[in-house]
């Protein structure tokens, strides 16, 4: 008797663990395929040289579609897009590189299993629409061409009519495949809604969607149909139209960045009657070199630029962008002085933390390295900079929102000011940081980025270690900015913000201006 209920048990767990790993599969291979290609994509285009690499990681999981293995009714849609987009990534990295999929004789009559079932491109696609009826399909569905539809997330397809719904809704307000023209009265639609119109009800019922998206009056507004340009959606053959700030550089790729920032701060004295101006003007040089699609190695170099002096006038504002070095000078204990140099350099490290979290996420650590004598001032120098060790931990993680819009989450942990003096247990002042920004970025049309932040940063200042003292300043800032791609390789950005914290009558604002070259 206990020997059958054993193998009954056996039986159980067998056929448990086997339910388990099968509902656990078309997961797993939806996450897998997402941590490799979102490496790979930029917007509507894909960097085929970088994904190149990773061909036998994507041929394997085709043949996982083939066999049908985490298949569900649930799943049928996403599951079955997934096997046809990997079909025409892996047929062009067979014959990369190339300029266009009509140098592949009839590339679309290729064939590609799933489930057993065996099909064509063409079939694949046919059957899917007429099943589901609805002709947002052929928007999951990437042609490998610069006019079809960004690369989908594969696991966020849903096999129901509600899902590709707010498919198509998306597509009808991303003006790479729907734009109104208001003053010439012209509605300009991808040409995939002229093959497929019949898929869509008509072209009559997706100018009334537009319609209905929109809350506007398109009566007497003309259709056209932009020309599809049948160039490889290759990151070479394309203008690259946002940044990601989790996009790591492929092998061989090089990006130079010039980030200038601008603080000023304006501290009043009512006992002497008058205000004290503190500006610091940072030009931060960095050079950041891809070593593989996991991880990028980088160093940096900053020069400083501080003023404080008396805020008598407007001009003040702007005083730090002084490149001068003045000793100290001090009337009735408040010190004034001018001083700029090159305070600092170091190694930036940035990776894939295991917890990739669908690839948008990344770490970065940056240690900055003392350069130049009392840089933290003396008694005929003012403060420069720190004049110990800093360490920069951060970690981000950003997610669109939908074609326009995008969130970013930056965490970090610093460590500022560490040298020879904590262990000498001599004066010293080190400062432990906890910042968290959160980033709202816009795409109101190719090319240009708005956003918005909003960061709160607490700070424990350590002081005397003979005699430790601690001191709890937490500060803040909001700003905005605004990003724009002036070529295929550059990219400028300006951003202004407000702090608040310090002194609860301090008032300092930041104006930054960034130029990223990526080649």
């Amino acid at each position: 008797m206990l020997h059958r209920l054993f193998k009954i048990g056996i039986i159980v767990l067998t056929f448990g663990l086997m339910t388990v790993l099968s509902a656990q599969s078309d997961s797993d291979i939806f996450t897998e395929s997402a941590d490799l290609l979102d490496q790979y994509r930029d917007g509507l285009l894909l960097n085929y040289a970088g994904l190149a690499s990773i061909q036998p990681d994507l041929s394997r999981i085709l043949r996982t579609l083939e066999s049908g293995e985490g298949l569900t009714t649930e799943n049928r849609l996403g599951y079955h897009c997934l096997g046809y987009n990997l079909k025409v990534i892996t047929s062009i990295l067979d014959r990369y590189p190339l300029q266009s999929v009509n140098q592949i004789p009839q590339f679309f009559e290729q064939e590609v299993t799933i489930d057993g079932e065996l099909y064509t491109l063409q079939s694949l696609e046919q059957m899917l629409v007429s099943e589901y009826q609805h002709g947002a399909i052929h928007f999951l569905l990437i042609k490998g061409t610069k006019s079809s539809p960004s690369l989908p997330i594969h696991d966020l397809i849903r096999s129901d009519k509600a899902s590709l719904d707010s498919v198509l809704k998306a597509v009808l307000n991303n003006r790479e495949f729907t734009y109104v023209y208001q003053p010439t009265q012209l509605i300009n639609l991808s040409s995939i809604f002229d093959w497929y119109s019949d898929d869509f009800g008509g072209i009559d019922r997706v100018v009334a969607l537009i319609e209905n998206s929109n809350i506007i009056s398109l009566d007497g507004y003309a259709v056209e149909f932009d020309k599809y340009d049948w160039t490889l959606n290759d990151i070479k053959n394309g203008v690259r139209t946002r940044y990601y700030p989790t996009r790591l550089l492929t092998k061989s790729e090089v990006e130079f960045q010039l980030f200038e920032n601008y603080y000023t701060q304006v501290d009043p004295n009512q006992s002497f009657g008058f205000d004290l101006r503190s500006s610091f003007f940072n030009q931060n040089i960095s050079l950041l070199f891809g070593s593989n699609r996991n991880i990028n190695w980088g160093v940096f170099l900053r020069m400083r630029s501080v003023n404080v002096t008396l805020n008598r006038s407007i001009g003040t504002y702007f005083s730090g962008i002084q490149f001068f070095n003045d000793q100290k000078f001090v009337t009735n204990g408040i010190e004034t002085y001018r001083r700029f140099g090159i305070t600092a350099f170091g190694p930036q490290v940035k990776y894939r933390p295991t917890f990739n979290l669908r690839g948008n996420s990344l770490i970065i650590h940056t240690l900055s390295l003392p350069i130049g004598k009392a840089l933290e001032g003396n008694s005929t120098l003012g403060f420069l900079d720190w004049a110990g060790y800093t360490l920069t931990n951060k970690w981000l993680y950003d997610r669109d929102l939908d074609s326009k819009r995008n969130i970013l989450f930056d965490i970090g942990f610093n460590v500022e000011n560490i040298d020879r003096r904590i262990f000498a247990k001599q004066g010293g002042y080190v400062v432990l940081s906890t910042p968290a920004m959160i980033v709202y970025h816009y795409f109101p049309a190719p090319k240009w980025t708005l956003y918005g932040l909003a960061q709160i940063v607490p700070r424990l200042a350590l002081q005397n270690y003979g005699t430790v003292q601690s001191d709890f300043v937490p500060l803040g800032q909001v700003g905005g900015g605004i990003k724009r791609f002036v070529s295929d390789l550059v990219e400028l950005e300006l951003l202004i913000t407000q702090f608040f914290g310090g002194t609860i009558r301090r008032n300092a604002q930041t104006v930054n201006i960034g130029m990223r070259y990526n080649y």
